[in-house]
């Protein structure tokens, strides 16, 4: 595989386990326990960090590394 196709689907993977960890942070205590500023932009970095999934997801699909 190229370089950079295995950056990409290393991104990906990496970009998916942060997903996971913000999303299950965001319904724990200790986020409720932050000033809401700070909640509120760790829900807006949330709604990026899927989007920029979105994207990375349908690069990685066109380069042949994922199915559809």
């Amino acid at each position: 595989m190229e370089d950079y196709k295995t950056r990409m689907i290393n991104e990906l993977n990496e970009l998916v386990e942060r997903i996971k960890k913000l999303f299950a942070f965001i319904g724990s205590k200790e986020f409720e326990s932050l000033v809401d500023d700070e909640q509120q932009d760790l829900r807006e970095q949330y709604i990026h960090m899927r989007e920029y999934e979105v994207v990375l997801r349908r690069r990685c699909k066109r380069a042949g590394l994922l199915n559809s």
